[in-house]
């Protein structure tokens, strides 16, 4: 059997958030990456 070796340790662990550029962003810096709800200023 495996000495201390187990599938999740294994396994890279995950970010909670992802490292994904911004899609849209505008002059006053405000950026979003064109997931979840379209703010207000994009609109």
């Amino acid at each position: 059997m495996g000495k201390g070796s187990t599938k999740a340790a294994a396994k890279a662990p995950k970010s909670s958030k992802s490292q994904k550029p911004a899609k849209y962003a505008d002059g006053a810096g405000n950026t979003w990456g064109g997931t979840g709800k379209r703010p207000d200023w994009l609109r």
